[in-house]
């Protein structure tokens, strides 16, 4: 099901619960372009699907718009 899209791993500071993972879950899935967020809380990042592409400075503004922190973005594949 996800095996052909393209994923980005987005290291977050600042969440402490399961409320903050999913409020960070449904405003990265509220981008047009990511088909699927898992966020771990635990580690305290979150994996993006997409097909397409992302911006970058979307993914963070997202995030920082609801007070966490982006300390790291990275493309993995």
């Amino acid at each position: 099901m996800f095996f052909n899209k393209k994923r980005k791993l987005i290291n977050i500071s600042g969440m402490s619960c399961k409320n903050c993972a999913r409020k960070i879950k449904l405003a990265l899935e509220s981008i047009p372009e990511i088909d699927k967020v898992k966020v771990n809380l635990t580690n305290n990042e979150a994996i993006i699907y997409y097909k397409t592409s992302v911006q970058d400075d979307e993914i963070k503004r997202k995030i920082e718009e609801l007070e966490y922190k982006v300390t790291g973005i990275k493309k993995i594949n």
